[in-house]
């Protein structure tokens, strides 16, 4: 299976920085808990920071 996952990192003119997440999905890995799973895995380049107990976005590494 091929790992489409990817982000588009935008900066704009006041130098604020954010991107957007592009994770590919069908209707049986849709949904909040299965992109939480597939992100968890630090070997993707990604890793979720967990804080407090409260799950926050990805962010990239």
């Amino acid at each position: 299976m091929y790992n489409n996952k990817g982000a588009v990192i935008r900066i704009n003119a006041e130098m604020v920085i954010s991107y957007v997440l592009l994770n590919p999905v069908s209707q049986t890995t849709a949904g909040k808990d299965n992109f939480q799973r597939s992100f968890k895995d630090d070997q993707r380049s990604y890793r979720m920071d967990e804080l407090n107990n409260a799950t926050m976005l990805p962010q990239l590494q």
